[in-house]
């Protein structure tokens, strides 16, 4: 978890023009998409653009490694979020704060939300 937190708060200072391009509109593809069945589908592309802006390799052959075990996790997530809504906000604020810049900002906005789905994650009901 703390390495893609970590990811967070590099590609807030890091991400070229393009890294922010990309990420903003996988923003907008999560916000209009997303449900809890496509959750996997509309999520992990944009965690991919955040560590790709970040610039870290290791971090970046990390993820797609983990592709397969990354999109079962979000799957799972997905169903068993109390609240997608919630989901969508800390998104937004992850992005608002790498797309200004705000490094520690976005540090902390993405533990917040990878703390909140880990708890989904092992959670054994739909809330």
């Amino acid at each position: 978890m703390a390495t893609w937190n970590t990811g967070s708060k590099q590609a807030a200072t890091r991400a070229t023009e393009a890294h922010l391009k990309r990420i903003e509109s996988q923003r907008v593809k999560v916000q209009v998409f997303m449900d809890r069945d496509t959750v996997a589908e509309n999520d992990l592309p944009l965690h991919t653009a955040i560590i790709e802006a970040e610039g870290n390799p290791i971090l970046s052959e990390l993820n797609s490694a983990l592709r397969r075990l990354l999109h079962r996790s979000r799957q799972i997530t997905g169903a068993r979020a109390p609240d997608c809504n919630r989901m969508l906000e800390a998104i937004k604020a992850i992005v608002d704060a790498i797309l200004k810049g705000e490094s520690e900002q976005a540090e902390k906005v993405m533990l917040d939300h990878l703390h909140r789905v880990g708890l989904d994650l092992i959670s054994d009901r739909k809330r």
